[in-house]
């Protein structure tokens, strides 16, 4: 399988070093947790504008009495009250073609495996769905829209105990999924993006953009010291380059004439890809 190479310019020591594959960290504030520990535990990454996460467990089932309790891995961060969230699920890869695999947003009042909670979850095949639980360790419940797949947008908002899901596939005509849930929720909660599988043989896989939390865009800023590319150089097996490309820190090719990975002209967004290297 091809494998890359990333090529890093340390803006502060002006020396040019390579890493093998591309470092990325949370944004601040979030974590990554797997909440009801699913026999394949999921992770997340970041690369400045998009989240990629992956999921096991049995996801987020309602509808059923004896199921009280959620498992899934949920990327989140902690926040108190009101707020809208909005993210696009850019792909969605499902383990052994499971129709329960599940990748979405959720407000949750804690990490306990049968807290509280509101969430909208897209499957490979089976629609978009709107859940909630409206106490501890009870029943969940839901409203289903068939037909709809990613890519698609979620938005999930909370107004006091008031919860409502959304989609749509243009990012611009809304529909709403069922009616609204009443959770009796605290203040404080956790949020963010969920993934699952519905098989303990393998990871749910998903690619989330244009994340937003009330009203705020999660992108990358200098603070985050991120490792960002400037030359990616895709190789095959054998170490030969099968593609180039090259990016100064907000992702926008710079020209490089010479070839040594420096952009010709220094730009303030190249400027802002330097590497905090330890």
């Amino acid at each position: 399988a091809p494998r890359a190479t990333e090529y890093l310019y340390d803006w502060q020591d002006r020396q040019i070093s390579t890493k093998s594959g591309v470092e990325t960290t949370l944004p601040s504030g979030f974590s990554d947790s797997n909440i009801g520990s699913p026999a394949m535990t999921g992770s997340g990454t970041f690369d400045g504008s998009s989240f990629q996460v992956s999921g096991g467990g049995a996801g987020l089932i309602a509808n059923s009495t004896a199921v009280t309790s959620d498992q899934f891995n949920f990327l989140s961060e902690s926040l108190s009250g009101d707020t809208t969230l909005i993210s696009r699920v850019a792909s969605l890869t499902s383990v052994n073609n499971n129709d329960g695999s599940q990748a979405g947003l959720m407000i949750r009042a804690n990490s306990s495996i049968g807290s509280m909670f509101a969430a909208v979850e897209v499957t490979p095949h089976g629609g978009v769905e709107f859940l909630w639980r409206t106490s501890d360790n009870s029943s969940a419940m839901s409203s289903i829209t068939l037909s709809v797949a990613a890519p698609v947008w979620l938005e999930l908002q909370r107004s006091g105990n008031s919860f409502t899901a959304s989609y749509s596939t243009d990012d611009s005509t809304w529909h709403q999924i069922g009616s609204t849930g009443t959770i009796s929720m605290g203040s404080s909660e956790m949020a963010g993006l969920t993934v699952s599988a519905d098989d303990n043989s393998g990871l749910g896989m998903a690619r989330f953009d244009n994340v937003s939390v009330g009203g705020t865009a999660i992108v990358a800023s200098e603070s985050d010291h991120l490792h960002r590319p400037l030359t990616v150089q895709t190789l095959d097996n054998a170490g030969e380059v099968l593609i180039t490309a090259q990016y100064d820190g907000d992702g926008i090719p710079f020209v490089d004439a010479n070839g040594d990975g420096i952009p010709d002209a220094l730009t303030s967004s190249a400027l802002r890809a330097y590497s905090a290297m330890d």
